[in-house]
């Protein structure tokens, strides 16, 4: 098993949760959102481990290399903290998300069937990812199991070669269109999606 996720060094989740809006704030002014890269990365992995989605407060920042400001990011996510103290949610355009309290309601999660298949989806998923790339293995040796290897790897069908050939590229389309193969290659990718999100502490009801 892969020992830890390949997170993409030029886009960084950073996460914070507090007992209150203060300590939000409070944690909101330690991040290093003025330092070098290196280090808001450092400091983004550690906001992930220390999520605690049971807390009342809760906030979300995507950070992008060369295309947020990150300071200016933290520093307009402090104002706000202040401006809708009270109010239970709020987000803004340059993607900071702010939830307090017990969720609205029930989450379901909807994955997409038949005909919403194409090569190569979830890739960055399943590269990067441990609990999704072990789940494509599992669903890989099911499906050989199942198939006696008649229809090849279920991974090299949702991953194909890359090739600069059309006619190739084509044809693995339309391997993957075939019901034999679309519904365990959309069954596989979207049970390591739903694998990936537990694991992010996103649970469904339904």
């Amino acid at each position: 098993m892969k020992p830890a996720a390949d997170w993409k060094g030029d886009v960084q989740l950073v996460t914070f949760s507090a007992a209150d809006e203060s300590g939000l704030a409070a944690a909101l002014k330690a991040f290093p959102a003025a330092g070098a890269w290196n280090e808001l990365r450092l400091a983004a992995d550690r906001s992930r481990s220390a999520f605690d989605p049971k807390l009342f407060c809760r906030l979300a920042m995507v950070f992008e290399k060369g295309k947020t400001n990150p300071a200016s990011q933290v520093q307009t996510a402090l104002t706000l903290l202040e401006k809708n103290r009270g109010q239970q949610s709020w987000n803004t355009p340059d993607c900071t998300f702010f939830f307090s309290g017990e969720a609205a309601g029930k989450l379901g999660i909807l994955f997409p069937g038949q005909g919403a298949q194409y090569p190569g989806m979830l890739k960055d998923l399943a590269v990067g990812f441990p609990q999704f790339f072990e789940t494509l293995k599992e669903a890989d040796a099911a499906f050989a199991s199942a198939t006696g290897g008649s229809q090849g790897s279920l991974a090299e069908l949702i991953y194909p070669r890359p090739s600069f050939d059309q006619a190739i590229r084509e044809a693995d389309e339309a391997r993957l269109r075939a019901t034999e193969v679309a519904q365990p290659a959309l069954g596989a990718v979207s049970l390591g999606a739903h694998q990936l999100l537990d694991a992010f502490g996103v649970s469904a009801e339904a």
